[in-house]
């Protein structure tokens, strides 16, 4: 495990996700203003405290670009022209579902795996820590708040066996991380693609004693969605967020409060949700008209 720099009161943050997207030529459009809008408004506003964006896979369609080299360095110069560190995890347009999968997950690797690693985002401080036998999953401890991402794609399954070994790994992983960070966290947030019942069911099994604030989100569904999956099992402080589709609406605001806001954090309108007193989403308008 990794630490950030010690500070002696949890200070308040924000991060930005987003996913499935661009999957057509006209959602490149939208995203490169997307990322306009998160450009100004984090110039403009002094109080910003948005600190990464994280793409929460499928950064194009499978079938539209079969998967070409020029399909993921549209998506790498897209990203890239966020404000802010791009953190990217695996979706199955990305991967698995494409023609030549071995070739896809490395120009996906080469391309969106280490995007935080660009020259324009030297001396970021959020610190990230990449797991040694499955790069793509990371750990990030900041300011009291455990953030794992894991791949977690859905679509075709390669090879059941390799599969299974991956979601065990991820469910390892994330257990394994939860423990050795006790005590260092206020709450948790998971990451990853698509809701994999074999990750989930270790999830609840690992964790469903901790008293602590989880949040899952994800993409893949393409619809705004929150579930609480293991409330009838005594587990009430775990949240299932589906994002929407990146084409459909802007990325969301997650902010975690610190300790340094003596105000809790308040929803000021129907497209904010909140979550414990911990998480504030701010779906930032919505779907597009």
């Amino acid at each position: 495990p990794i630490t950030d720099t010690p500070t002696q009161v949890p200070l308040q943050f924000s991060i930005y996700l987003m996913g499935d997207i661009p999957y057509k030529q006209s959602e490149e459009v939208t995203l490169k203003h997307q990322m306009k809008n998160l450009t100004k408004s984090i110039m403009k506003d002094m109080t910003e405290d948005g600190i990464a964006l994280f793409h929460l896979g499928d950064a194009m369609h499978a079938q539209r670009t079969s998967c070409k080299i020029e399909a993921y360095n549209t998506a790498r110069d897209l990203f890239l022209l966020s404000p802010i560190p791009v953190f990217v995890t695996p979706g199955d347009n990305d991967w698995n579902d494409c023609p030549e999968p071995d070739v896809s997950w490395g120009r996906w690797s080469r391309n969106l795996m280490r995007l935080d690693e660009n020259i324009k985002y030297e001396g970021h401080n959020v610190p990230i820590q990449r797991q040694k036998r499955y790069e793509e999953n990371f750990e990030i401890l900041h300011n009291g708040i455990l953030i794992i991402c894991t791949n977690l794609v859905a679509g075709s399954v390669l090879d059941e066996g390799v599969w299974d070994k991956r979601i065990e790994n991820n469910v390892k992983f994330t257990t394994d991380l939860v423990k050795a960070y006790k005590g260092q966290y206020r709450g948790i947030l998971l990451l990853g693609h698509s809701v994999r019942n074999g990750y989930m069911k270790g999830v609840y099994t690992g964790l469903k004693n901790i008293r602590e604030p989880v949040l899952y989100i994800h993409g893949d569904g393409h619809n705004w969605e929150v579930k609480q999956p293991f409330k009838e099992d005594g587990w009430d402080n775990f949240w299932d967020i589906q994002v929407d589709q990146g084409g459909h609406a802007p990325p969301i605001k997650l902010t975690f409060r610190g300790l340094d806001h003596e105000a809790p954090l308040v929803v000021e309108n129907e497209h904010q949700f909140l979550f414990g007193d911990m998480f504030l989403i701010d779906r930032r308008g919505g779907l597009y008209p």
